[in-house]
C-alpha cells in the first residue's frame, strides 16, 4: 500500500504540470493582480477578494470540457475534499488500487466510496480565457458552482450554477431545473455524481504559506 501511495504521489506531481511555470503572469492572466471580471452585485459578498482569500487549485489549463478555453480554478473552502477526490480519481483511472474501485451499493451495504462530498457553502469558481496559440489572451466568462444545503436540488447534488461575463452580466443562474443551467452545466456535471459533481481532473499544489486555511 505504501508503494502504491508513493506512486500515486509521483503521478500527482507529473500529471499536475501546468501549461506554464506556476503562479506567473502569462498573456491576459496575472494571478497576482485583481481579476479582469466585474462581479455581479448579487455575488459580490461571496466573491469579494476571491483571488486573495480562496485557494487556487490550478494555474491556466486547457479544458476541452469548458469550450476549449483556458481555465483557472479556485475554491472557497474544503480544498482538501478536492485533493482527496483528485487523488482517488487518479488511482481509479490508472487502476492503482483495487480497493478504490466504485462501490456497488446493492451488493455491499458496507462499501464506502473513497470520494467525499463538499459541505454546503462551498463555492468552486473557474475563470475562462480565450486561448490563442496556447496563450490566454482574452478573459471571457466566470463559471461558478455553489453548494446548497440538502433539498435545494437533490437530483443534481444541490449545486447552483452561475455564469457571468467580464462586465458582470449574468448569463446563467440556477440549478438543474433551470433549462440554461441544465444544458450548459448540469447535464455534464451529472456524469460525475460520484465525485459530488465537481471535475477534479487537474490540481497544482501551491506554496503552503500561500494557501488559506479551509474551514
Amino acid at each position: 500500500m505504501k508503494k502504491r501511495l508513493l506512486l500515486c504521489s509521483l503521478i500527482v506531481l507529473l500529471w499536475g504540470t501546468p501549461m506554464w511555470a506556476q503562479g506567473h503572469k502569462v498573456g491576459a492572466w496575472d494571478p497576482n493582480s485583481a481579476p479582469p471580471f466585474q462581479i455581479p452585485e448579487e455575488f459580490q459578498e461571496l466573491l469579494k477578494d476571491y483571488r486573495k482569500n480562496w485557494t487556487r487549485l490550478t494555474d491556466i489549463q486547457f479544458s476541452g470540457l469548458h469550450w476549449n478555453q483556458g481555465i483557472v480554478t479556485y475554491i472557497s473552502k474544503s480544498h482538501k475534499v478536492f485533493i482527496n477526490n483528485y487523488i482517488h480519481y487518479l488511482r481509479q483511472s490508472e487502476g492503482l488500487d483495487d480497493e478504490d474501485e466504485e462501490c456497488d451499493e446493492e451488493e455491499d451495504d458496507e462499501c464506502e466510496s473513497p470520494f467525499r462530498e463538499y459541505p454546503a457553502g462551498t463555492a468552486v469558481l473557474k475563470e475562462n480565457y480565450q486561448l490563442i496559440d496556447g496563450v490566454p489572451q482574452t478573459p471571457l466568462t466566470v463559471t461558478l458552482m455553489i453548494k446548497h444545503p440538502k433539498g435545494y436540488d437533490p437530483e443534481a447534488g444541490d449545486w447552483q450554477y452561475v455564469q457571468y461575463d467580464v462586465s458582470g452580466n449574468v448569463i446563467i443562474n440556477g440549478n438543474s431545473k433551470n433549462e440554461a443551467a441544465k444544458v450548459s452545466c448540469a447535464s455534464c456535471h451529472i456524469n460525475i455524481d460520484m465525485r459530488d459533481y465537481v471535475f477534479s481532473t487537474f490540481y497544482h499544489a501551491q506554496d503552503p504559506q500561500k494557501v488559506p486555511q479551509s474551514k
